[in-house]
């Protein structure tokens, strides 16, 4: 990956001014966690070729081949309460996706073969291309820091990817047939993420889930919700105006998921 070209093109003012790079590292929210506890300023990027430790939700790991894909964390003190988390996490996957089908536009990708999959995944023709995590550090159930990873298979190739996501993964080289630069990518996708993010730090995120859920082709499947100290089967029914996932259960009763996960029925993990 070559940093100074990144940090040539790179047209922002707030994002990108710091980068962080390390060739290998745990993972680059790890990093960046550690940065905001420095005190390191709200457009803080980390990048990194390769994560020993990278991680989704529910701590899973993220396979990425070293050099092949794009691995980085943001930095933001949006200074908001602990339940905005959910949909900033929602506004980051609407903007990867319009992000792409902009550096596409004139390629094999459009905006119509990417869609969302609760609650952080970026999936291209029906299968995963890329993940955001969001950790957050608080101080009296405020954001002092919250870090938004973001994982995106970009010149790896599905032979390469381990047997158990072979069948679920894709990469942007496998549709395109061509490796990308991924210095240009992640210049493109830092330059739309500022623009919005003014955005909707300006309009306390409205539209958000409206415009997550035009991306989302999940409503109405049959899931399985897993939470702390419960387990019941559903329906996939909507998302609530603050971004949480809210299900039919069997009996009709309409219900907000708020600390879990949620499965396919019969499926794997929708959140793998």
């Amino acid at each position: 990956m070559d940093i100074k070209k990144i940090r040539s093109k790179l047209k922002t003012s707030l994002f990108g001014t710091n980068i962080y790079y390390k060739e290998s590292m745990d993972s680059t929210n790890n990093f960046a966690m550690r940065l905001a506890k420095e005190g390191a300023p709200e457009g803080t990027i980390v990048l990194t070729e390769f994560q020993a430790s990278g991680k989704g939700r529910q701590n899973r790991p993220w396979y990425s081949g070293s050099g092949q894909n794009l691995l980085m964390s943001i930095l933001l003190r949006p200074e908001l309460e602990i339940e905005m988390v959910q949909k900033i996490a929602l506004a980051t996957a609407t903007i990867l996706i319009d992000a792409l089908a902009d550096f596409y536009k004139n390629r094999k990708i459009k905006i119509s073969e990417l869609e969302v999959k609760w609650p952080n995944d970026i999936l291209l023709n029906g299968k995963k291309v890329g993940g955001i995590l969001a950790e957050s550090k608080l101080q009296n159930k405020t954001m002092e820091a919250l870090i938004i990873g973001i994982g995106l298979n970009v010149n790896s190739s599905r032979k390469e990817f381990p047997a158990e996501i072979k069948d679920s993964a894709i990469s942007l080289k496998d549709v395109l047939g061509v490796d990308t630069s991924i210095e240009d990518l992640c210049c493109s996708f830092l330059k739309r993420f500022e623009q919005n993010y003014t955005k909707y730090e300006r309009t306390n995120y409205a539209g958000v889930v409206e415009n997550w859920k035009k991306h989302c082709h999940q409503f109405g499947e049959h899931i399985i919700v897993k939470q702390p100290v419960m387990e019941e089967t559903g329906v996939f029914h909507d998302v609530s105006n603050e971004g949480y996932l809210m299900y039919k259960t069997r009996a009709g009763k309409i219900k907000k998921l708020v600390a879990g996960f949620i499965m396919r029925k019969n499926k794997n993990a929708v959140n793998d």
